[in-house]
């Protein structure tokens, strides 16, 4: 009954798991599948049998989900305190000025972390789970850059918004904010103090729904570009400057962008900046009655 008698036998085999020991006595799991070759003469079939080592690819699988376990429940206790005393704040009628608005950005942010931190034990992004929707994509930018705006004051960086005043689009609101978000936290981190970054959403002459974001910062090396997407990659200049990061984003990005049918270009100059232009397809007539 081993695996290769079967093929032998003529078994059809897919993607079957083996575990067995190897010379120095690990076990290794095994994928057997087996594929129908021409045959050889009269009465004798040849089998092709593919064997792949998958043990590395488990473990992977194993450690990812020891990884989310444990960060899903480090941050939740923190942020459900987080969350809790601003609430507590909020009810106070004594806060001056722009506190309540302020309080409000804090908690919205918090409730965002909460569903992220959920969304990591997902196996699945919410995109593929949930069905689309009608999202405007200036309320996106908007939001977005007001839960940024004291990191660009701080910075005293100017962050200017321009184009269509509504730009609707079908799609995941929780994920396109993160794709604004990580793009927004970029063009923070990579430019410097003084520096500009301007927001531009428009309809492209193809009818795409189109988002751009440039900034005047670092930019990046041909080289450094061509690994933009590569996870944990991070660009030689922001490891020598301390600047955070896991070189996640990016890839995180795409794949988000990607599940909306669209598109993400880069380009960047070492010196002079960098732009990410993101395209998402035109809701359809029948999207739009409805």
């Amino acid at each position: 009954r081993t695996s290769l008698a079967r093929a032998a036998s003529g078994e059809q085999l897919q993607a079957e798991r083996v575990w067995l020991f190897d010379g120095r006595g690990q076990w290794r799991a095994l994928e057997v599948s087996t594929q129908s070759m021409a045959s050889a003469g009269e009465g004798e079939d040849i089998t092709l049998v593919v064997i792949d080592d998958v043990t590395a690819l488990l473990e992977a699988d194993e450690e990812r989900r020891a990884f989310n376990a444990v960060v899903s429940h480090e941050l939740r206790n923190p942020l459900t305190a987080i969350i809790g005393h601003v609430d507590l704040l909020r009810e106070r009628e004594d806060l001056p000025g722009r506190v309540p608005a302020q309080l409000d950005i804090i908690a919205h942010a918090g409730e965002r972390m909460q569903d992220l931190v959920a969304s990591i034990l997902q196996q699945t992004s919410r995109t593929a789970q949930e069905p689309f929707a009608p999202v405007d994509l200036r309320e996106v930018v908007d939001e977005a850059a007001a839960s940024y705006a004291p990191v660009f004051s701080g910075n005293r960086q100017e962050l200017v918004i321009a184009g269509a005043t509504s730009l609707v689009i079908s799609g995941d609101p929780f994920r396109l904010r993160q794709v604004l978000d990580n793009l927004l936290s970029n063009a923070a981190k990579y430019t410097p103090a003084g520096g500009r970054i301007d927001v531009a959403i428009d309809t492209a002459a193809t009818g795409q729904a189109e988002v751009s974001i440039i900034d005047d910062g670092f930019g990046m090396t041909p080289e450094e570009l061509s690994r933009v997407f590569e996870p944990y990659f991070r660009a030689e200049r922001a490891v020598r400057a301390g600047i955070s990061g896991t070189g996640l984003g990016m890839g995180i990005v795409r794949e988000i962008v990607a599940a909306h049918e669209g598109s993400i270009d880069v380009s960047s100059e070492r010196g002079i900046g960098t732009r990410v232009i993101l395209r998402f397809p035109p809701r359809s007539p029948e999207e739009v009655q409805a």
